[in-house]
């Protein structure tokens, strides 16, 4: 029968990420579903340890610059976007820096702590404790624009002009499900996203509000797979 938005999943840019990185997906990942809205978007962030030298992403770039393939990222997986977002920086920034891929942030943060690991592009939710504790800094945020849970923190971009890492959230189903439907729960979630105690909520996991429309989102979708399936194949990446 016809879908009728009962059974709905959240993607978010891991799920961009991935349809980028593996070879023969098995469906496809922009027409395979129905796209309704956008929740939030959230900012990666560049960061290293607290007594790190690098005080801003232009002494990372100037450190890679003079010991090509000396420094060490972590990421909490190959093709994930912690990946593909410092691939992403090698390649704009014209720089070879070394992938250390981890199970999961914690282990590349404790990584970081030890030295093993010279910086992380990782999420601003993820990262904010850390940041807070002192454990770790924050040189740059990779979005295009300035976050503002990380006031006085410049962005990646105002050195690499044109760089932007920012993930979302959002509300998708499965292909086919009549306009109606998608417009009624478009506005379902508009509606809840302007609640003021949703918004807190929200606010304090450090992402920004962002309900899209179906298109937009189909179109933030389809951006991100192609901005990472260009990244995947002139770093060669693989997943095995």
């Amino acid at each position: 029968g016809t879908p009728d938005g009962h059974t709905l999943f959240l993607p978010s840019g891991a799920f961009t990420a991935h349809a980028a990185s593996v070879k023969n997906l098995p469906y496809d990942p922009v027409r395979g579903f129905t796209w309704i809205s956008t929740l939030l978007t959230y900012p990666f962030v560049v960061i290293v340890k607290s007594d790190s030298p690098y005080r801003s992403i232009a002494d990372v770039i100037a450190d890679a610059k003079q010991r090509p393939g000396k420094l060490n990222y972590g990421s909490v997986g190959v093709g994930s976007v912690f990946h593909l977002a410092a691939e992403l920086f090698n390649s704009m920034a014209r720089v070879e820096t070394v992938h250390v891929p981890f199970k999961g942030g914690a282990a590349a943060m404790v990584a970081m702590a030890g030295g093993q690991i010279d910086f992380i592009f990782g999420t601003i939710t993820g990262s904010m404790p850390h940041i807070q504790a002192n454990r770790v800094r924050a040189i740059a945020v990779a979005s295009k624009d300035p976050s503002s849970q990380l006031p006085g923190v410049p962005t990646v971009a105002e050195t690499l002009p044109g760089f932007d890492v920012t993930s979302f959230s959002g509300i998708a189903g499965p292909p086919g499900i009549p306009r109606p439907i998608v417009d009624r729960l478009n506005r379902d979630i508009r509606a809840v996203l302007e609640d003021p105690e949703t918004r807190k909520h929200v606010l304090a996991l450090g992402g920004d509000i962002r309900p899209s429309s179906p298109q937009d989102m189909r179109g933030r979708v389809e951006g991100e797979i192609a901005k990472w399936r260009r990244i995947v194949a002139e770093r060669k990446i693989e997943i095995r």
